[in-house]
C-alpha cells in the first residue's frame, strides 16, 4: 500500500513581523484579496492549461493612485506574496497570489490557509510497501 500525503508550502518562516506588515497596510491586503478572488474564479481554460490561474494586472482601484498601486505591486512581489509572469504582448504581465501570500492573508483573517492541489507537493510513495506487495 502506498501513501501519498500532500504537503503544504512551508510557512514556518513566516513570523509576526509578516502579519504586522500586512496588518499595517490595508491596501496591500486589498490587492492580495483581489488577486486571490480573481484567480479563484472558474475560467474557460484549454486542457493544456494547468495549475493556478493568472490574472491581468489590477490597473486601478478607487481609493489608490496608480503610482501607489504600482508601489504596492512591487512591495508584494518583494515580500514573495505576489507572483508575476510575462504572457504575451497583448496581455503583458499576469499576476497571482503566491502560497505565502495566501497563507499570510488567511492568518490576518484568522483562517487556516487553503491550498490548491497544484500547490501541494507529492511525497514519494512508500517503497517498502510497494516491495512487500510485489
Amino acid at each position: 500500500m502506498s501513501s501519498r500525503l500532500p504537503l503544504r508550502p512551508d510557512t514556518s518562516g513566516m513570523d509576526d513581523s509578516d502579519l504586522e506588515l500586512l496588518a499595517s497596510n490595508p491596501s496591500w491586503q486589498q490587492v492580495l484579496q483581489i488577486y486571490l478572488d480573481l484567480t479563484a474564479e472558474p475560467a474557460e481554460r484549454s486542457p493544456e492549461q494547468t495549475g493556478p490561474r493568472w490574472a491581468v494586472r489590477i490597473g486601478s482601484l478607487d481609493d489608490l493612485e496608480p503610482a501607489e498601486l504600482s508601489l504596492i505591486h512591487g512591495q508584494l512581489i518583494a515580500q514573495g506574496w505576489l507572483k508575476f509572469q510575462f504572457e504575451t504582448e497583448q496581455t503583458g504581465l499576469m499576476y497571482r497570489i503566491s502560497s505565502e501570500g495566501r497563507a499570510v492573508l488567511h492568518r490576518i483573517h484568522g483562517k487556516s490557509p487553503a491550498f490548491s492541489p497544484e500547490e501541494r507537493m507529492p511525497v514519494a510513495a512508500d517503497r517498502s510497501s510497494e516491495a512487500d506487495a510485489a
